[in-house]
């Protein structure tokens, strides 16, 4: 017998064969499209993170007081308000009065030209500040000063429940 072409009942095996294998690419590109999503999600979110510790590091440790529109530094056992030069959208530090706090959704820095939330998970925040050096020497539970910086601020941090001590020393200090 001389057959051209393809019966009815294989056209619809071949079609329902190629079906499956849609289906099946289908499933596997939206599978890559939410693992990609995600990557991009967490990459996003450490860079906040990171960009964060980057803004409260060099926060600190540029700390001043004593110059001129300089607010006193003032630290109590959960929050520190102090002046500091913080790099501006221009491209050079400028000075500025800042407050680092822990509100409702974690612990922020803010001034008049910053916001950032520098430890988002945070759930409590203690504050010690460090006046001289010496193995003996006491974290101080408080500081308040118009012409002096501590010469460092421990934070004890609960996020994630657990509890992280992050000590940042701060460079502008005279003592």
């Amino acid at each position: 017998m001389n057959r051209r072409g393809f019966t009815v009942i294989e056209l619809m095996a071949a079609m329902a064969v190629g079906g499956m294998c849609l289906a099946i690419l289908a499933g596997l590109g939206h599978t890559v499209l939410a693992t990609a999503a995600s990557q991009r999600t967490y990459i996003e979110d450490h860079e906040r993170r990171m960009e964060g510790a980057l803004w409260l590091r060099e926060a600190i440790a540029n700390a001043a007081t004593g110059l001129e529109g300089s607010s006193p530094f003032v630290g109590t056992e959960s929050s520190a308000t102090f002046s500091t030069y913080l790099a501006t959208a221009r491209g050079w530090p400028e000075p500025v009065t800042v407050r680092l706090a822990l509100e409702a959704d974690g612990i922020w820095l803010r001034g008049s030209h910053v916001s950032v939330r520098v430890l988002p998970d945070a759930r409590s925040l203690d504050v010690d500040y460090l006046g001289t050096l010496g193995a003996s020497s006491p974290w101080l539970r408080g500081w308040n000063s118009a012409v002096d910086i501590p010469l460092a601020l421990r934070l004890r941090v609960e996020q994630g429940g657990r509890l992280d001590t992050l000590v940042l020393r701060t460079y502008g200090s005279q003592s």
